[in-house]
């Protein structure tokens, strides 16, 4: 059962939903709520969304994570798709077994390189093909942790792992819902990417979270991403966040810091 809507202290949870290279107009969401001084207590993060909470909570502004979709998701390097597509020992049983991409040592290298590290206000959530549910990755190893929250089935590889004497077999956290907020105690803020006909039988929204679908269209949808793609996409995340939780920001219901 959900407690009564976040005070001015607790702060708003914030979901970053799934939904490829769209992602990028999560910038234009977040920045809008730094804007309005939104006062946010936690992030999840499902698939793109888990990249983009996992830079933000890391210290990371908006300007930085576009970046980093500019030089590493838009244009990554040809020695990592080379070790992301082929299996360091060939064994063509391997790449048709559940995805042609491994995108572990992608993961890892953004670890490393920017240095980031599990956050108390992180959550990223992965899909379980054992047990059918949803799994919380905060004590994972992070590069495990986003490899799973993106590893869309059919194309990128399942990540197995063994934990605590259980096994998992990890997939995209959208398998189990693009958007999820049934992992935050309270009404939260939802960033959509996905916002199909249908979805809403497959994927219910919580009738007392703020929602706003700042995905682009699925006729835009972009696989390779410039510098004019990623503007577009990043002012359209603002527009859409804009029209969705405004009204709600004037009349209080979502908590915002006070000017001094």
């Amino acid at each position: 059962m959900l407690s009564s809507s976040p005070t001015q202290t607790e702060g708003i949870p914030v979901v970053l939903g799934g939904g490829g290279m769209r992602g990028v107009s999560l910038l234009g969401f977040l920045d809008f709520l730094e804007e309005e001084s939104v006062i946010c207590s936690d992030y999840t993060g499902v698939s793109i969304g888990s990249i983009v909470a996992t830079f933000y909570t890391n210290g990371y502004t908006t300007a930085q994570i576009r970046q980093v979709f500019l030089e590493e998701l838009c244009k990554p390097s040809l020695s990592l798709m080379w070790r992301s597509l082929i299996p360091p020992v060939f064994n063509p049983l391997r790449m048709f077994c559940g995805g042609f991409v491994n995108l572990l040592p992608f993961m890892t290298y953004l670890v490393e390189k920017y240095q980031l590290a599990h956050k108390p206000n992180l959550q990223i959530i992965a899909f379980d093909l054992h047990t059918r549910k949803p799994v919380m990755m905060s004590d994972f190893p992070l590069d495990v942790a986003l490899t799973a929250s993106c590893a869309v089935p059919g194309l990128m590889r399942p990540v197995p792992f063994e934990k605590d004497g259980q096994s998992y077999m990890l997939v995209d956290g959208g398998a189990f819902h693009p958007h999820p907020g049934k992992f935050c105690a309270t009404p939260a803020i939802i960033a959509k990417l996905i916002d199909l006909p249908g979805m809403q039988l497959l994927f219910p929204d919580r009738r007392e979270d703020f929602v706003a679908s700042v995905g682009d269209p699925l006729s835009r949808f972009f696989t390779r991403l410039n510098d004019k793609d990623v503007d577009k996409l990043h002012q359209y995340g603002y527009r859409k966040a804009q029209e969705a939780l405004a009204a709600f920001i004037r009349c209080g219901e979502i908590p915002v810091a006070q000017a001094v």
